[in-house]
């Protein structure tokens, strides 16, 4: 085993050669472990983020060791929202470094901070993603063992989107490597506001179901603001991931999809066989949830599921099929009455397929109905549409969104 423990002997400052090949241009931040240096690539000319250890903590083997690992740990992985580590070395005046793509924009932390808890779209567009990233890591029997929204950042693209990408792999914990893994039990390892309870006793044998529950503290982070474990110090943080319930979703914020409330109470189960089984069952979940949630205003009508519907969806798609007119008929089954069992028509297409279909638009609501404790008033008919003309709106509407997508 290589053994690590060069202390930098000159100071990096903008201007100087790392390696000989990467010129330091200036300070990004400074970390626990070492200070992280924006650079040029002398031969691509590639912008790059470097970490070089701090003089302290190149002096412990241990230290220098994890170090070590974080690069090796994220070269066995590959995925778009993992920040990828691009070289390594040891340079002799200035110590062990590792060379990471450099990455603009802000922590999910900064994030928060300024705009305040996430909509349930951004979950889904900056959350998920990550999540499916420590799933890909959870494959390679990588525990990442300090997910946090700081270890989270948030890259602008240069299309201008924003792309989610998970940091610091410097805790990881890889397999049953002992090279690697310098974790002792009973040592406090990670972030305790965000460590599940079998971490924070400092138990050796922990498995994917503590990011899980990492991640549910993120995720509760992220929709409230809040943590569900407060404390003004360490003992009471630990105490409160010990020992009591976190503090109810509904305390911070009303009015979120039930389906979601449940899915961060199942992550933030103390026993980690009742919890959310895996990181990729979350991912699942959470969109789904999220999808599951749209505002049902964009839906304003549905059309019972019945024998009639059926034959006349069947004959909308063999029309597409054979390039032939939709059928402007239906079969004479007698319809069910609209039951569980229906199929939504967005707003937009069910005026479409109406006027196509010279059929009378709605003038006048019914009552309000409740969706999750909330009046939303949805704009129907006064008189339920006939079962032939839903059975036509419904071919046309097939018609229509099979068209939209062979475009």
């Amino acid at each position: 085993m290589v053994r690590f423990t060069l202390v930098s002997k000159v100071a990096l400052k903008p201007g100087v050669q790392l390696a000989g090949r990467y010129t330091i241009e200036s300070i990004l931040g400074e970390g626990g472990m070492g200070t992280v240096f924006s650079a040029t690539q002398a031969f691509t000319e590639r912008k790059v983020a470097i970490k070089v250890l701090h003089d302290f903590a190149a002096k412990n083997e241990t230290a220098v060791q994890r170090f070590v690992q974080e690069a090796r740990v994220v070269a066995t992985l590959s995925h778009p929202n993992i920040a990828q580590v691009l070289d390594g070395g040891v340079d002799p005046q200035h110590g062990v470094f590792i060379v990471m793509e450099r990455l603009d924009g802000q922590t999910l932390q900064q994030w928060l901070d300024e705009h305040g808890a996430m909509d349930l779209r951004s979950v889904e567009r900056l959350l998920v993603p990550v999540m499916n990233a420590v799933a890909v890591a959870h494959d390679h029997a990588v525990l990442h063992r300090d997910i946090k929204p700081d270890n989270i950042f948030l890259a602008r693209q240069s299309d201008g989107t924003t792309l989610p990408k998970l940091l610091d792999f410097g805790l990881a914990k890889l397999g049953t490597n002992t090279l690697l893994d310098r974790t002792k039990s009973g040592s406090l390892v990670g972030t305790p506001s965000y460590m599940s309870p079998e971490q924070t006793r400092g138990e050796q044998e922990i498995d994917a179901r503590s990011d899980v529950w990492s991640m549910g503290v993120v995720l509760y982070q992220s929709l409230t603001c809040a943590l569900p474990f407060e404390g003004t110090n360490i003992p009471s943080i630990v105490a409160g991931v010990l020992t009591a319930q976190p503090v109810p979703i509904e305390q911070h914020r009303r009015g979120l999809p039930k389906a979601l409330v449940d899915i961060v109470a199942h992550t933030l189960e103390k026993d980690r066989d009742q919890r959310m089984a895996s990181m990729r069952l979350l991912a699942d979940e959470v969109s789904r949830a999220v999808r599951n949630a749209q505002d049902p205003r964009a839906f304003a009508a549905t059309a019972a599921s019945s024998p009639a519907l059926t034959d006349a969806i069947s004959a909308a798609l063999a029309a597409v099929n054979n390039g032939a007119p939709p059928a402007q008929s239906v079969s004479e089954h007698t319809p069910k009455p609209i039951g569980a069992s229906t199929i939504a028509i967005p707003a937009v297409v069910r005026k479409q397929v109406l006027a196509a279909a010279k059929i009378e638009e709605p003038t006048a609501p019914l009552p309000a109905v409740k969706v999750d404790d909330e009046p939303v008033e949805v704009p129907v008919r006064k008189t339920p549409l006939a079962a032939t003309a839903l059975a036509v709106v419904a071919a046309l509407v097939v018609v229509a969104v099979v068209a939209f997508f062979a475009r």
